[in-house]
């Protein structure tokens, strides 16, 4: 009996010891880190790594990364699977996150006007200290708002350390060039300073430094994750090594400084990890080659998987490592309601024009893809450098802030255009334009708008425009212009004259904007025409259209804009129509009434496929248009066979049928058919009299506007080669 309790105590002291090494082995396991390098597209790789380590059972206790490292491994940390990122990261639109042009659909109207005539990627400030240039030519309005979207579970941790994993993102003071590591704060904001790539994207103000990309001071932080805490640290290479191709441009010699700054800190940071996996062949792969991002994908499988040998020394068992991920894992959010609704950051616009372009109200349920429509259009206004948001607890209160950045180059702005046209015929004509806008000149958003326009055509023109209230709705717009053009007569299609015309224009419109959509104006407009007659001849009896003409008439615009693009639409649909009613009792010399509509629709399928339909038509009923404002068709976009102007008439209709093909990011190819005419008499227009042509026609969207090459052929025999670059009217 006593030996049987001897064995008794002796089998649970060796339990209490057994289990006591157990829990201590457990306690004492090596804490892994992963120091992730940034690398733009090449970062996907991050999560063919992250893969391999769940099914290695690898738990990662630290995470450190920079620029991509930083948006795959806070996504990470923020307690997503690698799964979950794969699938995130796979069905992401990169292409449109990374550019900041807002959807046009979304834009107020009156900067739709200054897309189709702007190089909007060239926008400076006018201070009175001089010209001032954007801090970036991105300021990463998508991609902010992916991120805020994305770590929104986790939006009231402001201790990385409290993260599912502990995590730290690593950004470069553009003042020092000191590498910033970032443990607290939003952790959306954070993972953006990491990738504010310099001259790309603008720089993020933080805690009163100015942030960018932190691969130019620590692309690749393993001493970070080392003194959080890392008895291990695995690195991931993913950075670009230098090229040895001979370097011959501009952008070349760019890209090997920036890759020389990254590498010259990498290599430390490298020698000190533990292990380095460096995914095979991922260097191939572009900064933006976002496209491939299944194949980089695999290359951190393949790298990963090189190194398993490695990897298995610091598994735990499938139990422990189940328990780890489920410690890591978050709930869903709960559903809320929006208390309140805040704005924070605007100085010069006013809350009441921004508070009318949110939809969400307080009451609403907190809809992130309603808030995701609300921050477009605010964005939309054309005032800030930056929109987002936070969802903030006021006591038991919850509140939906909205944060507007302000563009620190505005209020007051300078644009360009630019218009080339050649026929290869001789025929050329060149126009620079150069725009000043002055916005938010009073609380309703009052903006002063002048054009100046050089080359074969001149002019400038300046108007002030006040809308009546806060949604900006009613406006009133008054108006002073001068300009001077060449007009080319032609009779039977050919050419007998050419006139200098000079006009000098006042005018106040009253008018209504339907939202983002479009405008309807009436207006008194009165001035003077010059015209002088430079070369040739009018035929017979034609009386002539020279001297000073008075101008005194009542015009009726209406525009609805529903394009999302202005040169190459692939969907929606335009509608314009002018209505001119020149009469002597408002002081002109001419009594006509002139009326012009114009509409297209544009449709796409596959993505890559686009057709479109469009229809011009002008008449004047009950009067004769005086010479010098008879309908003209012919050219480029108008029976293409013919010059400009080339069929003239009391009437017209141009109907157009066409087809094009994405060809590549920004090339298409395609053309389309026109049926139209010009007649002098109503009786005379007649279906059977059409004129029919043909077009083809390569185009290229690129920052100075739309590129054409094109050839038309009518039925008349009369065909032209066209070359365009840029728009300005």
């Amino acid at each position: 009996m006593k030996l049987r309790n001897v064995f008794v105590c002796l089998m649970a002291a060796f339990w209490i010891v057994a289990t006591s090494v157990t829990a201590e082995e457990a306690q004492e396991r090596p804490k892994v880190g992963l120091a992730l390098a940034g690398g733009g597209a090449k970062g996907v790789a991050h999560v063919g790594v992250l893969r391999v380590l769940e099914e290695l059972n690898v738990p990662i206790d630290y995470i450190g990364g920079t620029s991509m490292g930083a948006i795959i491994g806070g996504l990470y940390a923020s307690g997503m699977s690698a799964e979950e990122l794969e699938e995130v990261l796979l069905e992401i639109d990169w292409a449109d996150t990374l550019e900041d042009q807002t959807a046009r659909k979304d834009l107020a109207f009156r900067r739709k006007e200054e897309q189709r005539r702007y190089l909007m990627g060239l926008e400076l400030g006018i201070k009175k200290s001089g010209i001032v240039w954007p801090t970036g030519l991105k300021t990463g309005q998508k991609l902010y708002f992916m991120l805020q979207t994305l770590t929104l579970p986790v939006a009231d941790v402001h201790d990385f350390d409290e993260l599912p994993t502990p995590f730290r993102a690593v950004a470069t003071d553009i003042h020092t060039g000191n590498a910033v590591v970032l443990d607290q704060g939003n952790l959306a904001t954070a993972l953006r300073a990491s990738m504010a790539i310099p001259t790309v994207f603008t720089p993020v103000a933080l805690d009163g430094r100015l942030l960018v990309d932190g691969g130019l001071s620590n692309n690749v932080p393993v001493d970070v994750v080392r003194d959080m805490g890392a008895d291990i640290v695995i690195a991931v290479d993913v950075g670009a090594p230098l090229s040895d191709r001979q370097i011959e441009s501009m952008i070349q010699v760019y890209a090997q400084t920036m890759r020389f700054l990254t590498r010259r800190n990498m290599e430390p940071q490298l020698a000190a990890a533990d292990l380095v996996i460096t995914p095979p062949g991922v260097a191939q792969y572009g900064t933006l080659q976002f496209k491939a991002s299944e194949k980089i994908l695999q290359t951190g499988i393949e790298g990963a998987r090189e190194q398993e040998e490695i990897l298995r020394q610091w598994t735990v068992s499938p139990e422990e490592f189940e328990r780890h991920q489920q410690a890591r894992a978050l709930e869903p959010l709960p559903p809320a309601t929006i208390d309140f609704i805040g704005i924070e950051g605007n100085r010069r616009v006013d809350e009441r024009i921004i508070r009318n372009k949110i939809r969400q109200r307080p009451g609403d349920p907190l809809d992130i893809d309603a808030v995701e429509k609300d921050i477009r259009l605010v964005y939309g206004l054309g005032d800030f450098k930056q929109v987002s948001y936070t969802l903030q607890e006021d006591g038991d209160d919850f509140g939906l802030v909205i944060q507007a950045e302000e563009k620190p180059w505005g209020p007051n702005y300078m644009h360009f255009g630019l218009e080339l046209a050649t026929d290869l015929g001789g025929e050329f004509d060149a126009s620079f334009l150069l725009n000043m806008t002055n916005t938010r000149l009073n609380s309703r958003g009052a903006e002063l708008r002048t054009d100046l326009l050089l080359g074969r055509r001149r002019g400038i023109i300046s108007e002030f425009y006040q809308p009546l209230d806060y949604k900006g709705r009613w406006f009133i717009a008054p108006r002073l212009a001068w300009g001077a053009r060449p007009y080319r007569l032609f009779s039977d299609l050919q050419s007998v004259a050419e006139f200098d015309v000079t006009d000098y224009q006042g005018a106040i419109d009253l008018g209504y904007q339907f939202g983002k959509y479009g405008e309807a104006r009436i207006g008194l407009v009165r001035g003077k025409s010059d015209v002088e007659l430079k070369t040739g001849s009018l035929p017979g009896d034609e009386p002539s259209p020279e001297g000073k003409h008075d101008i005194g008439a009542l015009e009726t615009r209406v525009i609805i804009d529903r394009l999302d693009h202005p040169y190459f639409p692939r969907r929606g649909f335009i509608f314009r129509g002018l209505s001119i009613y020149s009469d002597e009792r408002l002081g002109a010399d001419d009594e006509y009434h002139r009326l012009e509509m114009d509409a297209g629709y544009w449709w796409t399928w596959s993505k890559k496929n686009t057709i479109l339909a469009t229809l011009q038509g002008g008449w004047s009923p009950g009067s004769d248009l005086p010479i010098y404002d008879l309908f003209g068709i012919g050219g480029f976009f108008s029976l293409s066979g013919f010059e400009e102007n080339q069929i003239l008439g009391q009437y017209f209709g141009v109907g157009r049928l066409g087809y094009f093909r994405q060809w590549g990011d920004k090339r298409f190819l395609g053309g389309w058919f026109e049926a139209g005419n010009a007649w002098q008499t109503r009786e005379e227009v007649d279906l059977d009299d059409l004129i029919y042509t043909g077009t083809v026609f390569l185009g290229i969207d690129t920052k100075i506007g739309p590129v054409y090459v094109a050839y038309g052929y009518a039925d008349t025999g009369n065909s032209k080669f066209y070359l365009f670059v840029g728009r300005t009217i």
